[in-house]
């Protein structure tokens, strides 16, 4: 019988990694009178209007009482630099409700500033790595993909070999289909700082990289390579869970407004996870 040799992936979601042809990933592609019309992102900014560059005040917010016709018309516009970087700060300062307290409560300023600055690279970090890590072997769910594999490693061993049948492979993939795979919308990711950065999970990988065989145990590592979009897409601004907040508003018409057209990124996390089993 022919063993399996490692590493191997057993598993990967059927959306692939860097697909930049998902819709979260367009930029730059909105004119003004679309943002305005199709998605009726016309209350965008308490600093700035995005469109015209014109700072905002009590005086001319159509919404306050102190406000007047022509205090519009006398305000001066700024361009579109200096208006990006009012509508990045602002950003900046909606962001802590959704990021209150936690060890991963600096991620998504990192990540605002990387939208800002660093043209569409992709973004990794330790402390991503690290929540990665702790969804995982915190998974008390039932449908734990980390106690899948372990389940399919102890069924199909052959101890006597000491090797996993290369025709048992598949098992690993038709196991792992029934799991819950990792995603951070559980409700305290709302509120430390996941939820906003990453939430779902688009694309996953889990690699086993080594398995050692005794005679009645064996050892594994198993790493799962993740992937996330920091990017919005139609269906996102339309959500009224989005739409209600500023801060997505204008995430949105910086990313896809095409005077601006800050490019999404991809987020990478990583973990390397010990798992062992033996004879019963």
């Amino acid at each position: 019988m022919t063993a399996l040799t490692f590493p191997c992936t057993i598993f990967s979601t059927q959306r692939k990694m860097n697909d930049r042809a998902a819709a979260d990933m367009r930029y730059g592609d909105l004119t003004a009178d679309q943002l305005q019309k199709r998605y009726f992102l016309t209350d965008v900014s308490e600093k700035v209007n995005p469109y015209t560059g014109v700072r905002l005040s009590p005086f001319n917010l159509p919404q306050s009482r102190f406000y007047t016709p022509h205090s519009i018309r006398n305000a001066g516009a700024c361009s579109y630099q200096a208006c990006a970087q009012l509508l990045f700060d602002e950003m900046r300062s909606l962001s802590w409700p959704f990021s209150i307290y936690s060890p991963y409560r600096q991620l998504i300023n990192k990540m605002i500033d990387h939208m800002q600055y660093a043209n569409g690279a992709p973004f990794s970090d330790a402390a991503l790595d690290m929540a990665l890590r702790n969804q995982l072997l915190e998974d008390n769910s039932g449908k734990s993909s980390l106690d899948v594999i372990e389940t399919v490693v102890n069924s199909n061993i052959n101890y006597k070999q000491k090797e996993f049948p290369k025709p048992k492979f598949q098992s690993f993939d038709t196991a792992i289909q029934t799991t819950i795979l990792p995603k951070f919308a559980r409700k305290e990711d709302s509120i430390n700082g996941l939820g906003i950065t990453v939430h779902d999970i688009y694309s996953i990988e889990i690699k086993m990289l080594s398995l050692q065989v005794h005679n009645h145990s064996w050892e594994a590592k198993v790493q799962y390579v993740a992937q996330d979009h920091f990017g919005l897409d139609d269906n996102d601004i339309m959500k009224d869970k989005f739409r209600q907040f500023k801060f997505f508003k204008i995430w949105f018409v910086l990313q896809r407004y095409e005077k601006y057209g800050y490019k999404p990124f991809f987020t990478n996390m990583n973990a390397v996870i010990n798992l062992s089993g033996g004879k019963k």
